[in-house]
């Protein structure tokens, strides 16, 4: 792998291509402009088929195969090693089958976001399906730890997987970002009333949110606010 940190611009446009060339999957991987980029390491091959970003703090982003140029099999497995050497310890991503591959390398699913057609990325569309996002830590392995030990980490079922605690995206972050900083990484799953006050702070925001908005919405009903359109 190479760091193209010093030219988010090739990696953004190969990230765009390697979107366009999965017509099944591409969707799922967000886009990320050339400003979005900056600041962070960024990992491709040689030929831009294959690559990932990292950021400050430890959030692995756009992580891509063009199906085209790269038809190697299992291919996430000579560089996942190389992004969580390069302080990777976070993703989230759409989808259980998503959540298997990452499960590969050790990182462990601890919250989900219910999927919402407003929020998700450009090419989706009703046939895709609505799978949530989960949000995922890593287990602590060195990288050559990680290497040895690939596709040989516990996987959770389907069942464990919807026993998860379902937060908004915000308290979602917030929640696994929490459990990476209890010492021991591997004792993921928080008491029930940590997962409640969790699922609580959720219900305050939306709260907040309608208490905001809701005069307004009833002013346009009665007609004694009028709404403009730019």
């Amino acid at each position: 792998m190479f760091n193209y940190s010093n030219n988010p611009a090739a990696f953004s446009n190969a990230l765009e291509e390697a979107r366009s060339a999965d017509k099944a999957h591409g969707w799922a991987v967000t886009p990320q402009s050339e400003a979005e980029l900056k600041g962070k390491q960024l990992f491709m091959d040689e030929r831009a088929t294959i690559g990932a970003a990292v950021t400050k703090d430890g959030d692995i982003e756009g992580v891509f195969k063009n199906p085209v140029k790269n038809i190697t099999h299992m291919a996430l497995n000579g560089v996942m090693p190389q992004f969580i050497e390069a302080g990777g310890k976070k993703l989230d991503c759409y989808g259980e089958n998503l959540v298997r591959i990452y499960e590969n390398y050790g990182f462990i699913p601890v919250a989900r976001v219910g999927f919402n057609p407003e929020y998700a990325n450009p090419g989706w569309d009703e046939s895709k399906g609505n799978p949530n996002i989960y949000f995922m830590m890593h287990n602590g392995d060195s990288a050559s730890t990680v290497v040895e030990n690939i596709g040989q980490y516990e996987h959770m079922s389907s069942e464990q997987l919807k026993a998860l605690p379902m937060l908004d995206y915000d308290s979602a972050a917030d929640y696994r970002d929490g459990l990476l900083k209890k010492p021991d990484a591997s004792a993921v799953r928080d008491t029930d009333a940590e997962i409640e006050a969790r699922k609580q702070e959720a219900n305050n925001r939306w709260e907040a949110r309608d208490a905001e908005y809701m005069p307004l919405a009833e002013k346009y009903r009665d007609g004694t606010a009028t709404m403009v359109l730019l």
